[in-house]
């Protein structure tokens, strides 16, 4: 039933045109029908709160609330523990609302202290992993083979999460694979595609494809590289927050430089 068909419907019964309306479990919770007074549920139990929904659908004065299921049933049993729990509910919920509603017992202003505690603890490693970052470059190589994809100076982030080369000597190391683009947003970069280790007997995935104000660069794949330092130590890394080295925003000069660069190689 369409949107349409389903609105006329509801119309009809709110103006008494239709005096039963049969529906699944849709019509659980959203509906605002000030004149139904009876509402039977067939075969179909699932929680408490469902049930509490289900029962308010029922908004006129000395409405009716049943549940038609075979006595002994295990229906019929989960349909007596929801109303159970539905009644320790009622008798919990107004002494809560007393307890929390009390000055003394200021838990709104405990929990934002404790967000702000958190927050103030993030912050800080987050200083203390700039503080220790280094300007030296990083190699970034190949998991499987050890090859030569980057260096950590090659690349940039955009929009401080999508890690991409720009060097475009890369490509030469590199198997593109073109897929169908994923789009976040209409300004934002569209992610698409695979690339792979160059050598034959490698062929490893290292990444994605990023297509970035119509020009496509290499995207790099943490998991999947080893980060090498200048002292030659190769480390794995699962997020880029985890590394040493430092990687650049790419700024509007630099990228107006990529396509500058690439429309003259396009000439040779």
């Amino acid at each position: 039933m369409t949107k349409v068909k389903q609105k006329n419907v509801l119309g009809f019964f709110k103006k008494g045109v239709h005096r039963v309306v049969i529906a699944t479990s849709v019509a659980e919770e959203g509906l605002d029908i000030t004149q139904c007074n009876l509402v039977i549920r067939y075969l179909h139990v699932t929680n408490e709160i469902v049930r509490l929904q289900s029962r308010g659908r029922a908004r006129a004065e000395n409405s009716k609330y049943f549940v038609i299921a075979e006595k002994g049933s295990p229906t019929l049993d989960k349909e007596q523990k929801n109303k159970r729990c539905e009644e320790i509910m009622n008798e919990i919920v107004p002494e809560l609302q007393e307890y929390l509603e009390k000055p003394e017992n200021n838990w709104e202003k405990e929990m934002l202290e404790m967000q702000k505690v958190i927050k103030d603890k993030e912050d800080q490693m987050q200083r203390e992993r700039t503080d220790n970052m280094s300007d030296d470059a990083c190699e970034f190589q190949c998991m499987k083979c050890s090859s030569l994809i980057c260096l950590s100076e090659d690349i940039r982030t955009i929009e401080g999460r999508h890690h991409i080369v720009i060097n475009i000597e890369v490509n030469g190391r590199l198997k593109l694979k073109r897929g169908k683009p994923k789009f976040f947003g209409p300004d934002e970069p569209q992610v698409g595609g695979k690339i792979f280790c160059m050598k034959s007997d490698c062929q490893n995935e290292l990444g994605t494809l990023c297509t970035y104000k119509d020009i496509v660069f290499p995207l790099i794949r943490l998991k999947l590289v080893r980060v090498v330092n200048k002292n030659g130590d190769g480390n794995k890394y699962k997020q880029w927050k985890q590394l040493t080295c430092r990687i650049q925003e790419l700024s509007d000069d630099k990228f107006c430089s990529l396509v500058e660069e690439r429309k003259m190689n396009l000439l040779l």
